[in-house]
């Protein structure tokens, strides 16, 4: 992201010894449409990964060796 444009990427492991990113869309942060759609995508991920997904990742962390 720069002052001007924002692209929203995805990660995710597949198994244990393969990860994947792909592209979900590009934006032009000029344009009021894409500006308001770039926020909803951010606003959502914050909305899913602050509850269930909040938690299962602290659970996660605290299972990881020292």
């Amino acid at each position: 992201m720069n002052g001007t444009e924002a692209r929203l990427y995805i990660s995710w492991k597949h198994d244990e010894l393969d990860f994947y990113m792909r592209k979900v869309d590009g934006f032009l942060l000029q344009s009021p449409e894409h500006y308001l759609k770039f926020r909803k995508y951010v606003r959502n991920i914050i909305d899913w990964g602050k509850d269930k997904r909040l938690k299962e990742i602290r659970d996660s962390l605290d299972r990881q060796p020292p």
